[in-house]
């Protein structure tokens, strides 16, 4: 047998020790983390140890995990100011981390103690926070707990149908994963829900189930499980037996355990319920010192069960003050310690937002510049002259991979914008929609005109994304646009001959155009002639699905290149787009002017309006006007505009003409 070695480098020595104790570490958090639910103040200890020892290690997200043990701890003995100072400083933490999954543990932590605390609209967005961070992670317990928890806030906050699908997806997933508990907690969820829909069969039934396995497990949830089904069995006007059932799980958990609260609540309104009022008042008594012992002195449905009993006493002012308090509670109002969570709990959601801010911003930052990098690469590859390699330093030239469609690329990662310029009625000067223009605004070598960028986009083959993006964000903005003014408007697209001849061209730009909420009308597809006619059969069933579903079609240039007239018949169009160069040799006379009166008579023949553009001056717009040209754009009207610009543009925009 070979020997062992005497002695570690170093080195070796020191990675071997740091990875033994990185190990105890993760440990004491499992132990911790176990331990919470049933020993509070072994959690605590244990979770004291881990933070120690991640400290001495750097270990944020393991200290991040401890701390939010310890305020677990707290809050289950009824320190809730310094279990939800505790876990802050955890989810704090944890956004420095970068850790998705320890964010959303801790995430998932915090929000559960606001829901505790009854305060839904609190511990929503950290929940929701949650569920994004583990949203396709390989995690399946930790999704179902944040399905779980998440329905069960969404129920509170009256989102009962997204609720209970949250509630249903984390029963079968825990029951899936053998984790009983959680299935209980799910379970129990459903329940309350369903009380609160009106379904108390349902919800009788399903805390039938709980009760029997908390009670042979000694669950501690087992008073709120017989809560909720005391509760059923009032909606379902059985209140004497309510009363009976909440009274045995009283004395089996007893007045001070966790979760006597809800018992003690549940008592007093089913004994109000079946004329016992001077019991009720003793019950209620001691839900209310429960409640401001356990952090929810405000309780609005404990206000108002205490109205009832002051009324059922014949003490009239007594009940008019607890309504008050209950219509208080339940518009925001409250105690000064209900409002003074309230204030922590903005509070908490600025400074952690600021946090999330400041180490995703970094993140976000390089997300950016990697997309801006590789666009660049590609750019570059296809302004290189045909048959120049440009191999990079960092890939595999034998591996190189032609960019293929991307329906989820971002274009302002990448340095594009949108610009935004009106199509005017020649008629009266109406703003009829806008085109949109793309643009280059982070121009890697220098300043690229739209031409030249988009003949490189063409040719590197990333045109179909990047005309993907243009069409999701400029029907986003059409919506803004249309919000502002008091007609319909339309939205030009420029597609290149490359986008068309995807397959699925179409299809996309319908349900793009489908999502965002426009009419098809709304949209119009500006395209260039076609030199090789070879290219025709491909996208003419494209260009027919889009006519047929309502798109215009424009036949952009027209006047320009060598686009033969009998596609003016073959194509599907609505409308020709005079070429800027036939409008700016207006004036001139002669053949120019013989030139323009042709095409606005073959237009006019084959029933298809015009428009024009390129119209910088008073003389072509009258000069189109009288050709019967309907409507135009140039720099006359306005220049290419930003958003912001183009929503405080005027619905009229006359020159003097």
């Amino acid at each position: 047998m070979s020997s062992f070695p005497s002695a570690l480098s170093g080195d070796a020595a020191s990675r071997l020790a740091a990875h033994v104790r990185l190990r105890r570490l993760r440990s004491l958090n499992a132990q911790a983390e176990q331990a919470a639910d049933v020993d509070p103040l072994q959690a605590r200890t244990l979770a004291l140890q881990a933070e120690e020892l991640a400290r001495e290690l750097g270990a944020n997200g393991e200290l991040s995990l401890s701390l939010m043990f310890q305020g677990k701890a707290s809050f289950y003995e009824q320190a809730i100011d310094e279990a939800l100072q505790l876990t802050q400083r955890a989810a704090s933490l944890a956004e420095s981390d970068g850790n998705l999954a320890v964010r959303a543990k801790v995430l998932t932590g915090l929000g559960a103690m606001w829901a505790s605390l009854g305060m839904g609209e609190q511990a929503l967005p950290h929940l929701e926070a949650a569920s994004e961070y583990l949203a396709g992670a390989a995690d399946p317990p930790g999704v179902a707990m944040v399905q779980s928890l998440l329905g069960g806030v969404l129920a509170q906050t009256g989102h009962a149908d997204r609720g209970r699908e949250q509630l249903e997806q984390a029963l079968a997933a825990f029951t899936q994963l053998r984790m009983d508990k959680r299935a209980r907690e799910a379970r129990h969820n459903l329940a309350c829900l369903a009380n609160v829909q009106s379904r108390f069969s349902i919800a009788l039934a399903l805390s039938d189930i709980s009760s029997a396995e908390a009670a042979r497990e000694g669950d501690w949830m087992l008073a709120h499980i017989e809560a909720t089904a005391a509760e059923a069995l009032m909606g379902l006007g059985r209140a004497d037996e309510a009363t009976q059932r909440a009274l045995r799980a009283l004395l089996t958990v007893g007045a001070n355990s966790r979760g006597a609260y809800d018992l003690l609540l549940t008592l007093g309104r089913a004994e109000l319920a079946a004329g016992r009022t001077e019991a009720a008042g003793k019950t209620l008594m001691q839900a209310l010192d429960s409640a401001q012992r356990g952090g929810r002195p405000d309780d609005p449905t404990l206000m108002d069960a205490l109205a009832q009993w002051c009324e059922q006493s014949q003490d009239a002012v007594a009940a008019l003050r607890w309504r008050d308090r209950s219509a208080a509670s339940r518009t925001g109002g409250g105690s000064a310690e209900q409002l003074g969570w309230r204030l922590k709990a903005l509070q908490a959601g600025v400074e952690l937002q600021t946090v999330r801010l400041r180490y995703g911003r970094v993140a976000a930052e390089r997300a950016r510049l990697s997309a801006q990098l590789e666009h660049s690469r590609r750019l570059l590859s296809a302004e290189a002259p045909m048959g120049t390699p440009t191999p990079s330093l960092l890939d595999d030239p034998l591996h190189a991979s032609h960019p293929g469609f991307d329906p989820h690329f971002d274009g302002e990662a990448a340095g594009y914008g949108l610009r935004y310029q009106p199509v005017v009625d020649l008629a009266d000067g109406r703003v009829l929609g806008f085109e949109a223009l793309l643009r280059l605004s982070t121009k890697p070598g220098g300043k690229v005109a739209p031409l030249e960028f988009i003949r490189r986009l063409e040719g590197s083959g990333e045109i179909g994304s990047v005309g993907h993006w243009v069409l999701r964000r400029a029907c986003l903005d059409l919506v803004t646009l249309q919000a502002a003014a008091p007609r319909p408007m339309r939205l030009v697209i420029n597609v290149s001959h490359v986008e068309l001849a995807r397959g699925e061209f179409a299809a996309d730009m319908l349900e793009t155009i489908a999502m965002a909420g426009l009419p098809p009308a709304r949209v119009e597809v500006d395209i260039d002639g076609f030199d090789d006619r070879t290219q025709l059969p491909g996208v003419m069933l494209q260009l027919q699905r889009l006519r047929e579903a309502g798109i215009g079609i424009t036949l952009d240039n027209f006047g320009a290149g060598h686009s033969p007239l009998s596609m003016l018949v073959e194509l599907p169009l609505s409308r020709l787009k005079i070429d800027r160069g036939i409008v700016a040799a207006m004036g001139h006379g002669g053949r120019h002017a013989l030139l323009l009166e042709s095409m606005m008579q073959t237009a006019g023949n084959l029933g298809l309006p015009v428009s024009a553009v390129g119209l910088e001056t008073n003389a072509q717009w009258e000069g189109l006007r009288a050709l019967g040209c309907a409507e135009g754009q140039g720099f006359l009207f306005a220049t290419p505009l930003p958003l912001e610009a183009a929503l405080h543009l005027p619905l009229w925009l006359p020159a003097s003409a």
